[in-house]
């Protein structure tokens, strides 16, 4: 009878702390909300014409 392969004990360590996993996540999405704020502010300046001197709706920026 051949060797058998006994694997070595498995030895206990505490895991990672829990900010270590969660804060990214929130930085990451903190982000991608900043983001879409962002591009939700140029996009209503963009069809309001915040440059224009007539108030209102005002697509020649998108014609463009």
């Amino acid at each position: 009878m051949g060797e058998r392969y006994v694997r070595p004990p498995l030895l206990g360590r505490e895991g990672p702390s829990r900010w270590r996993t969660t804060w990214p996540f929130r930085a990451a999405l903190l982000l991608l909300v900043a983001l879409v704020v962002l591009a939700g502010v140029q996009l209503v300046q963009l069809l309001t014409g915040a440059a224009a001197q007539d108030p209102g709706v005002s697509l020649g920026g998108l014609l463009m």
